[in-house]
C-alpha cells in the first residue's frame, strides 16, 4: 500500500499519474499507477541506428505501467493543485518533507505563498488557521509532479490486483 510521508519502502521506480480530476464538490481524485520493469527489446538494431545509443539501449529495460498495482487517491478537500511537467523541475534544497515519490512537504515555496493564491488561508495571532492548518502533498511520477495543498491524508484505495 502506498501511504504519503511513508513510501520509501517502494521498490520501485517513480510511478505514473493516469487520471487526474476534481468535481463540483472540490474534490481530487488521482489514478496512479506504480511502475514495474519491462523485457529488454532485442529487435533495437530495427529502430535505432546509432551504435554507441544501442549498445547502452541493449542493456537497458523499459520503465512501464504495473497494471497489477493501480490506486485511486482520493483529497476529500483541497485547496488548490497543480500539475508540472516533471521535465522543467529540479530538487529544492529549501523544501523540507518526507516520502520518496508520494511525499507530504512541511516547507515549501508553495506553503509559503499559499496566502497569496488563497489570502483565508493565513493563521491568525494565535497561530489558527481558517478553516484548517494546510498540508503540502506531492506526487513525483515519470511525467508529471503533482502538487495538493489539503487538510489532511487523502483516502488511497488499491482499485486493480
Amino acid at each position: 500500500m502506498i501511504m504519503f510521508g511513508n513510501d520509501s519502502g517502494l521498490d520501485t521506480h517513480a510511478p505514473f499519474i493516469l487520471d487526474i480530476h476534481d468535481n463540483i464538490d472540490n474534490e481530487l481524485y488521482i489514478i496512479v499507477s506504480l511502475s514495474t520493469l519491462g523485457e529488454k527489446d532485442s529487435n533495437l538494431s530495427d529502430v535505432v541506428e546509432n551504435k554507441v545509443l544501442l549498445d547502452m539501449l541493449k542493456e537497458s529495460s523499459p520503465i512501464e505501467i504495473d497494471n497489477n498495482n493501480i490506486f485511486e487517491i482520493i483529497f476529500e478537500k483541497y485547496i488548490i493543485y497543480q500539475t508540472l511537467n516533471e521535465s522543467y523541475c529540479l530538487h529544492d534544497e529549501y523544501e523540507i518533507g518526507q516520502g520518496k515519490y508520494f511525499v507530504e512537504i512541511q516547507r515549501s515555496h508553495l506553503l509559503d505563498q499559499l496566502e497569496i493564491f488563497a489570502p483565508v488561508c493565513t493563521a491568525d495571532e494565535d497561530g489558527e488557521y481558517y478553516p484548517y492548518k494546510p498540508r503540502h502533498f506531492r506526487i513525483i511520477s515519470q511525467n508529471h509532479i503533482l502538487e495538493v495543498i489539503s487538510d489532511k491524508q487523502p483516502i488511497i484505495r488499491k482499485v486493480a490486483k
